[in-house]
């Protein structure tokens, strides 16, 4: 039986991760590479209903919650590596054995194992996003841009040179600079929804997609949520509630009647099929692919003109569907419209 080694970078790849599975898991070993964060790996551990193995692969140097210092920074780089070093023979221990990778971005060490696993075995890719950053041009120079120069130099010297920086001298990424043509998985093929998680009955809710607001003081994020929530009573609106993984539930939420969600739940597993609209800021939640109406507010947190809406309007510009109301007024005209739909 053939072994496949499937990486699971983060809950965007979540429904393709289970799709694949259902799929093969009578036919093929597979074994799942967690490199996104605990939460993903918590919520496989809850939820996951196939024989795969799961394993959480705990790169320190990729946890926000820890505070390392340049030194051990290096020093957790390369025993990085060499946990990597150990996992490529695993692999290629079988010429058969293949890997799968769905990121070009900001996974060094994935892309380290699939640099060097492709050099002998099959390496497929299932492009999730179906969206590629370009190489950037190194002008205008910013502060970030010669920080992200230092950092993929730093990761070059440890793993080698498989990066280059893509997006823009704004916001720039590590992305995979790679030699090889890897062929592509039709990814459509394994979304076929029967991993959905059904929420409620009610036909006539909203989901607000809650997460710490980047640069504002928590006494911000507190009136600025306690607003939309306000907003969505006075319209009589069934409310649900989702934190970031990452995030908690703060009690200023607790003055509404909403529901909390399970917050290591992937948004794109959730049944949206009686959602009214996602009322969000930013984040991939806004980059989901189903028919439902996204509302960022976005422009009423921060001046177009500021770097942190730059930073945030450069990922939510790849979903042409957003709307972007600009006052708290408009919003309220914008969700009264949809309760008489």
């Amino acid at each position: 039986m053939i072994n496949i080694f499937l990486f699971s970078h983060s809950f965007l790849d979540m429904a393709f991760v289970l799709g694949y599975c259902a799929k093969y898991d009578k036919q093929r070993n597979i074994t799942i590479l967690v490199s996104g964060s605990r939460e993903n790996m918590s919520f496989l551990e809850e939820y996951f209903p196939y024989r795969a193995n799961i394993r959480f692969l705990d790169f320190k140097t990729k946890n926000p919650n820890l505070k390392l210092g340049k030194i051990e920074f290096i020093f957790a780089l390369f025993q990085e590596k060499f946990l990597l070093q150990k996992l490529k023979k695993e692999i290629l221990f079988d010429k058969m054995n293949e890997l799968i990778f769905s990121s070009l971005d900001n996974d060094p060490q994935a892309h380290y194992l699939v640099n060097n696993v492709a050099k002998k075995n099959n390496v497929f890719f299932a492009d999730i996003l179906n969206f590629r950053h370009e190489p950037i041009s190194y002008l205008p120079v910013t502060m970030t841009l010669i920080k992200n120069i230092l950092q993929i130099n730093l990761y070059r010297i440890v793993f080698g040179n498989h990066y280059v920086i893509s997006g823009s001298s704004k916001f720039p990424l590590m992305s995979l600079r790679t030699k090889f043509n890897f062929p592509k998985l039709s990814v459509n093929q394994y979304l076929n929804g029967n991993h959905k998680i059904k929420l409620i009955a009610e036909k006539n809710y909203i989901l607000v997609a809650h997460n710490k607001l980047i640069n504002r003081s928590f006494e911000y994020e507190k009136d600025y949520y306690q607003k939309i929530l306000g907003i969505l009573t006075s319209l009589g609106f069934t409310i649900l509630v989702k934190t970031h993984p990452q995030y908690y539930y703060p009690e200023y939420l607790n003055k509404f009647k909403i529901v909390k969600l399970n917050k290591n739940i992937p948004m794109e597993l959730i049944d949206l099929v009686n959602c009214q609209s996602i009322i969000g800021v930013s984040g991939a939640t806004m980059l989901i692919n189903q028919k439902v109406a996204m509302i960022s507010i976005l422009n009423i947190i921060y001046s177009v003109e500021s770097e942190d809406y730059d930073y945030q309007y450069f990922q939510l510009k790849q979903n042409k569907e957003i709307i972007f109301p600009s006052s708290y007024k408009e919003l309220k005209f914008i969700l009264s419209r949809i309760t008489k739909q």
